[in-house]
This record gives C-alpha cells, structure tokens and sequence, in this order.
C-alpha cells in the first residue's frame, strides 16, 4: 500500500498504524493548510477526558496558505503550556521519563517552521520507537502517486475520531479507554511495544473519505 499524508508533529495513533503498515509513505510539502487537521494538532488523555493541543500560528490568513509558508507563532509560552499538559497527563505513566527528555528537547528547540518543526518531530517519534517509518517528501501535488493508493491529506481530527476505535491497553487515566489519540499516548504508554502493537492491527479506514483527488 503507498500512503500520502500531510505533514504533522505528533499524528493519530490510527495514522502511525497506517504508516507502519505501508509500502512507503509520501509527505506532501506541496499542499495547503487546512484548519482542525494534525498538522498542528494531537490529542492527549486526561483523567478528564480527551484534551486537544495545537501550535499557535503567526496571525494572518493561514487557511489554503502553502504549508511551507506557515509559521508558528514566536516565543516560548504555548511550548511551556504543552510540557506542563504533557507532564500533568502523563508524568505517571510507565515510559514518560524514558521518552519525555527527548520529547521537550524537539519541542523547545528553536523552530518556527511549521513543516520544519513538524519534520523534527514526526522523525524523533519514528526513531524513538524504533519504526523504520522513512517518508519521503512529495515535490508536486501529483508526484509518485499510484492509482490505488491511500490519500489521507485531507483528513480532520474530526474525521479520525469517526473511525472505529484502536484497541484497548492499559492507561494511567482508569475508568473507560480513551481511544483515538496522539500516538504520544501510545508511546508514553507501551513504550518498545508501540510497533508490535501496530503491525498486530490495521485500522479500517472509510472509503468514501481515502480516495485521492488531485490538489486544487
């Protein structure tokens, strides 16, 4: 299977799976931002229930902006906000101490490229878990694409949150499993056996909504 998405930091744990499971994986620096995606947004488990954190952008008119053209906004503060929510929810969690140093480092380095940013941080989650996970970069809209690939650049958090749930482990949260997370969730959770997890799992994902169209 070959998979085109859009750039992202921290994906859904149903995008990781995908990614693990494909031939290859393209990424698309070509495309357009589009507001309520992954691109700059994941979701974390609290003991409140999900919790949705997103990168600040510099003000203007980002909707339909080329992505390498968008730039997250200056200053440390929404980083400081994201370590503390990040701590709150998984500071007791058995692989948090292991992953977070890491973690931080990509979040506080000084990036305010959302694609660059993006790039380092996608890279430190697919090193750390040690996935073989390599995209490769899309230089034009139509680039590599075969006819029957899985073209999910479209996709809304909304949208990944309509398929069905990934399947249960245990969280530091208790009460109901909360599904359909950042794969922070899954990493700070399971650790090493992230990728075992995934392979043993391929996500359904919606026809209707995979099927590729070409840039406009």
């Amino acid at each position: 299977m070959q998979l085109i998405i859009h750039t992202c930091a921290f994906p859904p744990i149903h995008l990781m799976a995908l990614m693990l499971h494909a031939e290859n994986t393209l990424l698309d620096r070509t495309e357009n931002y589009q507001k309520g995606s992954a691109r700059n947004r994941y979701l974390l488990g609290t003991h409140q229930g999900s919790q949705m954190l997103s990168f600040p952008l510099k003000k203007g008119k980002n909707q339909q902006m080329p992505i390498g053209r968008v730039c997250i906004a200056e200053g440390t503060h929404w980083r400081n906000q994201h370590a503390r929510a990040l701590q709150t929810a998984y500071g007791k969690s058995p692989f948090f101490a292991y992953y977070s140093e890491g973690l931080f480092e990509v979040l506080f380095e000084p990036c305010n490229d959302l694609l660059e940013f993006n790039d380092r941080a996608l890279g430190f989650i697919c090193t750390a878990l040690q996935t073989r996970i390599a995209p490769q970069w899309m230089e034009s809209s139509g680039e590599w694409i075969a006819q029957d690939a899985t073209d999910v650049r479209h996709y809304k958090i909304r949208d990944w949150l309509q398929l069905g749930p990934n399947p249960v482990y245990e969280q530091v949260f208790g009460g109901i499993f909360q599904s359909k997370l950042s794969v922070l969730d899954l990493m700070f959770h399971l650790g090493p056996e992230c990728v075992p997890y995934l392979r043993n799992w391929t996500p359904h994902i919606i026809p209707a909504l995979s099927t590729y169209s070409p840039r406009t």
